[in-house]
């Protein structure tokens, strides 16, 4: 079975199914398959092999529609193959196999392997996690450098790869490797020429924000804040939606910290609502929304007040210009409505007749 999903001249759908078959064999008899000695150390690289068999396509680049559509392409069945192993089997049976081969697609010249290498790296996290987590520093370390790779794919491997690491240690990743990642990170929202890049620094950066403790952000608000409100003012829509999604996780946890940045942030948010009036605009919208509610929440109903009668009625046009079920903003809307409230306190009850 492996022989076939190691012949590339055959048709990806074979391949794929043969690899299926022995996919599904480790999950549903994973004490059997941790048995058999050389289960991982044959499919482990045939995984990672095909995770290097992708193409560098001039849509990666210039796509705004960021829904892959490549579900069924050989490097993403190699990195579903990963971490479905990882998750079926355990840190101690595919850890060891794995990061005898990681380092060394690290060191490949060729882009594809380096870049394979990153997502096997994000792909075994959660099943490896308890093993992972003691050789934490060693794997960030590891990765980090990548960050600055000269092939922009590779950067955004990289950027994946902190993302998901901060999601699955997240506690020890923030509490005690802070500042060699977000050292690190923080400059690659300046990668200007590759807006994707950029935008995935920024979906990380949610994630690493998602545990952190206040205190820890402080010393880098300047430089997140700087990068974010240049996102924010570039002309690419899933770019600005990324800056919003990261502003609101980033005030969510910095609080009363947020102050500072709040008289820069809140018009842009009020200028999105504003403006951008176009139906393909209604998730930059919804995001907006979201966004300054939760700015408001984070500084408090003092500072929120001068804008908060503006916010109410942008809400309202907003309410009042939904009329299709499946509208996004909707949800958005639901909850600012809420975060609102609870911000102004009484000051709101003039409001709960609109």
């Amino acid at each position: 079975m492996i022989e076939l999903v190691k012949k590339k001249e055959l048709e990806d759908r074979t391949r794929q199914s043969a690899l299926e078959l022995l996919l599904t064999l480790a999950e549903c008899a994973p004490g059997m398959v941790r048995k058999v000695q050389d289960y991982t150390t044959t499919i482990v690289p045939v995984a990672l092999e095909m995770m290097t068999e992708l193409d560098d396509d001039e849509d990666w680049y210039t796509t705004d529609d960021l829904d892959e559509g490549d579900n069924d392409a050989n490097y993403v069945i190699g990195e579903h193959a990963m971490d479905r192993m990882a998750r079926a089997l355990g840190g101690k049976a595919m850890l060891p196999v794995s990061f005898v081969y990681i380092p060394q697609m690290l060191a490949n010249e060729n882009w594809k392997a380096r870049h394979a290498a990153l997502f096997a790296v994000s792909a075994i996290g959660e099943g490896c996690v308890r093993i992972m987590e003691a050789e934490l520093g060693k794997i960030i370390n590891m990765v980090l450098p990548f960050l600055r790779d000269p092939h922009p794919r590779v950067r955004y491997a990289a950027c994946n790869a902190i993302g998901q690491m901060s999601t699955d240690f997240a506690g020890p990743m923030q509490k005690n490797h802070h500042a060699v990642v977000l050292t690190n990170l923080i400059p690659v929202m300046d990668d200007a020429p590759f807006p994707r890049v950029r935008a995935h620094a920024a979906a990380a950066l949610v994630n690493f924000c998602e545990a952190v403790e206040k205190g820890i952000l402080e010393p880098y608000l300047d430089g997140i804040f700087d990068r974010l409100l240049s996102l924010l003012n570039t002309g690419t829509t899933y770019v600005q939606e990324q800056a919003i999604t990261t502003i609101a996780t980033v005030a969510d946890s910095a609080e009363d910290r947020f102050v500072k940045y709040y008289s820069s942030i809140m018009p842009l948010l009020v200028n999105v609502l504003r403006q951008a009036t176009n139906k393909e605009y209604r998730l930059l919208r919804g995001k907006a929304m979201e966004c300054a509610s939760l700015i408001a929440l984070a500084v408090g109903k003092e500072v929120f007040a001068p804008h908060a009668q503006e916010f109410i009625q942008l809400l309202v046009q907003t309410q009042t210009s939904v009329t299709e079920a499946d509208d996004p903003q909707v949800s958005y809307l639901l909850a600012a409505w809420a975060r609102v409230c609870k911000v102004l306190g009484r000051d709101f009850v003039p409001y709960l007749d609109i």
